[in-house]
């Protein structure tokens, strides 16, 4: 995108904030900001690193500005952001978790979950929709919740869920059991046979050190596997399973099947 294409940022400027810990990894502002300039909208959505130890501070102090009108929310904070709205609109609540939060006209704010809606849309343009599909999803946090709920309701046949965290995996097979009745989840290792799609929705892969979050030797060109991780566009994990001959998807799809959604959960036509 040119960027000569921006609207100058005034006084009257819509302000949007990303919130995470790190940001570095974050597409969402090119992807909505260029949005934004297609639609000639004087607004802007601006990356910020909050730690872990000023979340709640921060967020406090973010959402007494004014003129601040929304706040995306990313890893590692989409469950703890469900405490600071007054309203948590259905998909958030199913999931357990939001990654968008707004402003209503009397200052009270609503959260919404569009994670998981982004990964069947990017499903769907890519050309393998989910629906019938056996999936292996790795990562059971506020992201792996969302696309597991939105997978089920997609029609997916089974969800084998996989987390280090055991109490993380039960709330996920009870909230989709809840979500979408006919969609079998259940929790399982890591391990390929039987799927047809795998899903990783952890964080691991955002750093050049991070391990691999599942080991690809039983990966073959049967597989699709989507790997969340939006930065960089090509993760280890996804150079290591097309060396397996698997057609990969990577996060940045995610971020562009959910930036329509996000711009019009914040009152944008784009």
């Amino acid at each position: 995108m040119n960027t000569a294409s921006f609207i100058p940022v005034t006084g009257a400027t819509a302000l949007y904030a990303i919130v995470g810990d790190p940001v570095s990894q974050v597409r969402s502002p090119q992807v909505v900001n260029a949005l934004f300039a297609q639609a000639q909208i004087d607004a802007l959505l601006i990356p910020m690193h909050v730690s872990r130890d000023r979340f709640g501070e921060t967020m406090r102090s973010l959402m007494a500005i004014g003129n601040l009108r929304g706040i995306v929310i990313t890893v590692p904070f989409k469950v703890d952001a469900m405490s600071l709205v007054s309203h948590v609109l259905p998909g958030a609540q199913a999931a357990g978790a939001l990654n968008a939060m707004r402003r209503l006209p009397d200052n009270r704010w609503e959260g919404d979950m569009f994670d998981g809606a982004g990964l069947v849309r990017a499903l769907d343009d890519a050309g393998h929709p989910p629906a019938g599909k056996r999936v292996l999803l790795v990562g059971a946090g506020g992201a792996g919740r969302a696309i597991a709920i939105a997978l089920a309701q997609s029609g997916v046949r089974e969800i084998a869920l996989s987390d280090i965290d055991g109490e993380r995996v039960r709330q996920v097979v009870e909230a989709v059991a809840n979500a979408a009745p006919s969609c079998v989840c259940r929790a399982c290792e890591p391990t390929f046979d039987g799927h047809d799609l795998v899903v990783n929705a952890t964080p691991l892969g955002m750093k050049p050190d991070d391990a691999l979050p599942v080991d690809i030797a039983g990966m073959n060109a049967q597989h699709v596997l989507f790997d969340i991780v939006p930065k960089p566009d090509v993760t280890a994990l996804m150079r290591a399973a097309q060396s397996q001959g698997v057609t990969t998807i990577g996060g940045k799809r995610m971020i562009e099947g959910q930036a329509r959604a996000l711009a019009g959960f914040f009152g944008h036509r784009v």
